[in-house]
Formats: C-alpha cells, sequence, structure tokens
C-alpha cells in the first residue's frame, strides 16, 4: 500500500530510478534459475512425447482463444493471430510448478517436464508470429482494399494538443 500512494506523488520517477536497477537483476535471476531447472535428457529421451506435448498444448489453447476473441468481435485472422501469439505457456508456469514440486503435489519428474515444455513452448513464439505473418499477408493478397480507406483525410487546418492521462499529473 505504501509503494501504491508513493505512486501518485512527485517523486513516482525517482522511486522507479533506484528501483530499475534490481528490477533487472532479479529479473535476470529468475530467468536463470529457469534455465538451470530445464531437464534436456527428457528432451532426448521422449522427443515423441515431448513433441506431441508441445503441439497439443499450443493447440488446445488456440482452441480457447480462438472461439474466445471471436466472442468480442474481432476478425478471424485477429482471433487466430491472438491465439498464436498466446498459445504458448507463460512464465507463471515456472512459478506454479516450482511451488507444487517444493510443496510435493507433483512428482519432480512431471514438474521437471513441464518447465521444460514450457521454456520450449516459449521459444515458439517467433515462429508462432511469422505464421501469423504469413496468414495475413494471404489474407491481404486475397481481400482487395476498401476504396473508402484508400482517400487520404484532409489536411489539418490547425494546431492540435492531445491530452493523454488526465490523472491528477495530467491536470498539472
Amino acid at each position: 500500500v505504501a509503494g501504491l500512494l508513493l505512486a501518485e506523488t512527485e517523486y513516482r520517477r525517482a522511486i522507479e530510478a533506484v528501483l530499475e536497477p534490481f528490477k533487472g537483476i532479479l529479473l535476470g535471476a529468475f530467468f536463470f534459475s529457469v534455465g538451470l531447472s530445464l531437464d534436456l535428457k527428457l528432451l532426448v529421451a521422449r522427443p515423441g512425447q515431448f513433441l506431441a506435448a508441445l503441439i497439443g498444448l499450443i493447440a488446445l489453447k488456440m482452441l480457447v482463444l480462438v472461439p474466445l476473441a471471436r466472442l468480442f468481435g474481432q476478425s478471424w485472422l485477429v482471433s487466430l493471430r491472438t491465439a498464436l501469439l498466446l498459445g504458448p505457456a507463460g512464465e507463471f508456469a515456472f512459478v506454479v510448478m516450482g511451488l507444487a514440486a517444493s510443496a510435493a503435489l507433483v512428482k519432480p519428474e512431471v514438474a521437471a517436464f513441464v518447465t521444460t515444455l514450457t521454456a520450449f513452448s516459449m521459444a515458439t513464439v517467433p515462429w508462432l508470429d511469422k505464421i501469423g505473418d504469413v496468414l495475413a499477408e494471404r489474407q491481404r493478397k486475397a481481400i482487395p482494399p476498401d476504396p473508402a480507406l484508400l482517400v487520404q483525410p484532409p489536411a489539418p487546418t490547425a494546431k492540435r494538443v492531445i491530452v493523454v492521462g488526465y490523472g491528477r499529473v495530467g491536470q498539472l
């Protein structure tokens, strides 16, 4: 609560500057510990099972995310691209598996498998983004542009100011 109160004062930037180096160090330590916990022997011992789990994880999340995005009014392309980018597991899985293993809720082998699967699924994001780019480019070529969107807007006659963030700081 104290941090929240301080963040709303004029000292906000100073607080952020002081905390920034520690944020980087802690993030580095977190991902370094994740890297040390990866068990590549599992990948070598069971590559088929690992690949099936990787594809299954991304496909299952996509099966949930595409309809949800469509439900919120997004186009098929946007829904698919969103699902491709959110399909891999996230960093929270590292934390959950670490806690579950330390509390003996899951076997250490299962935790190691899920942690390794999570790391490799996160590594697929650039490739999945590229697939989304290819799909978007195919759609752009298949559908001619709307002529109304090609019209240039009129030149502004007066200078304008955009005020972003009209909270306490924005009002000042």
